[in-house]
């Protein structure tokens, strides 16, 4: 899904924590009693516990900070605790319905209940769509599209967080010009960049022991074929290799595989498993080489249709490429030529240019093509762990008044005494 719009993504926790907030507290009795007098302070966020990934802290600056202005109306408007007793928490679509069912379940527990209405919006063309954005304080876009249009007929939202790391679908200047929190997910911080690395191992045995052929073979009556192929021994190339890359990179060498690896950015650490480390220029040497390429890369401008007839030229013939990433990596009548002619030996993807997939789309029904529904990080533990990420962000924000800890943007937040702006 392209965007029409300029993005912001966040790329891992180290940039998250490099943001400094500022607040200041009351520095003298006489100010913490007016402070104490115009309302009472909240209970301090627990900390929630991460299964065994992380502990959040959800107040990471110590006692609850006041923001000294300099008259009560000057209290940055979206940063106000919300008055109302509940906080409406709006999940959009049908799509990953795991995601809205774990919240859910999770909002229902003691420290949140009663606190949090988590529903649901399956249509724009459901009756209540309008008041359902109306009431919303949160937004948990999926695939939908926040822009303009959906943000003018939600005044009371104050963050717009992903249920994983893509927001490319978010209008963030908008949002960051409204005094909106844009948020996400991190894949490295809840398992969900180990389900997605397994699942790109199945994608490549799926290639590699000819999953169509077997269905055919076992629904004719064969028995002893189709002849697969053995990933012990062979090398794979890693194209992209963040936090979801490293992960790819642990499972291929656990087999045997011999793994190289292209990314944009400097090596700071090259991961033991990596054989070779190199960057976009290294492309021809280390294709050329690949019986497997993975595709782990950041959807953007300069990555849109990457592969393309260029790069599979500088591909070994025959090669199996598995996308994990973003659907529109891919040029898509390039990769059907290269299967059609052989030099493309299998393409394995959960993910596609549109989505949902089109059930129509011949490339889909290619004898050697492996396809599955965008499922790669959707599993039991990555998706609990998200959930609880997903409230800990909304307990933040939309409770406490406080940014959520992976911010993508800086919002304005309005002096309402004055036509002033000031960047949290």
């Amino acid at each position: 899904m392209a965007p029409s719009h300029p993005v912001a993504t966040a790329t891992g926790r180290e940039e998250a924590d490099d943001v400094v907030i500022s607040h200041s507290f009351p520095t003298n009795e006489t100010e913490q009693t007016n402070s104490a007098s115009q309302t009472s302070p909240p209970p301090k966020p627990p900390k929630i516990d991460m299964g065994g990934w992380r502990t959040i802290p959800a107040n990471p600056f110590g006692e609850e900070p006041t923001v000294t202005l300099s008259s009560p109306m000057a209290t940055p408007w979206r940063q106000r605790p919300t008055t109302s007793k509940e906080y409406n928490v709006v999940f959009c679509g049908t799509a990953f319905p795991s995601g809205y069912e774990f919240t859910k379940q999770l909002s229902s527990e003691s420290r949140y209940a009663g606190v949090f209405n988590v529903v649901r919006v399956q249509s724009i063309e459901d009756p209540d769509y309008a008041s359902q954005i109306a009431n919303a304080h949160v937004i948990v876009p999926f695939m939908w599209r926040v822009d303009k249009k959906m943000l003018n007929l939600a005044p009371n939202l104050k963050l717009v967080i992903q249920y994983g790391v893509g927001v490319e679908g978010v209008d963030i200047d908008e949002c960051t010009r409204r005094g909106i929190y844009v948020s996400n997910i991190p894949a490295d911080d809840t398992g969900n960049a180990t389900a997605c690395a397994e699942h790109a191992l199945y994608l490549t045995l799926a290639l590699a022991r000819n999953q169509k052929k077997m269905a055919d073979s076992l629904s004719s009556g064969g028995l002893g074929w189709p002849t697969g192929m053995m990933l012990r021994g062979k090398t794979v190339l890693i194209y992209g290799c963040g936090a979801l890359g490293t992960c790819c990179a642990k499972l291929f060498s656990a087999l045997g595989m011999t793994v190289l690896a292209i990314k944009r950015s400097p090596w700071k650490v090259i991961p033991a498993e990596i054989s070779e480390a190199g960057s976009p220029h290294d492309l021809e040497a280390f294709g050329e080489r690949a019986d497997v390429v993975v595709l782990t890369c950041t959807q953007n401008a300069s990555s849109m249709r990457v592969v393309n007839h260029e790069f599979i030229s500088r591909m070994k013939r025959g090669f199996l490429l598995i996308n994990i990433a973003r659907g529109g990596l891919c040029d898509y009548n390039a990769v059907k030529r290269a299967l059609d002619s052989g030099s493309m030996g299998g393409f394995g993807t959960d993910v596609w240019q549109v989505e949902p997939f089109p059930t129509t789309d011949t490339l889909l029904r290619h004898e050697r093509v492996v396809a599955t529904p965008h499922v790669a990080g959707v599993t039991d533990v990555s998706y609990r762990n998200m959930a609880r990420i997903i409230m800990s962000a909304i307990d933040r924000v939309v409770r406490y008044g406080q940014p959520p800890e992976v911010k993508i943007n800086d919002p304005l937040v309005r002096d309402m005494s004055s036509s002033s702006f000031m960047t949290l």
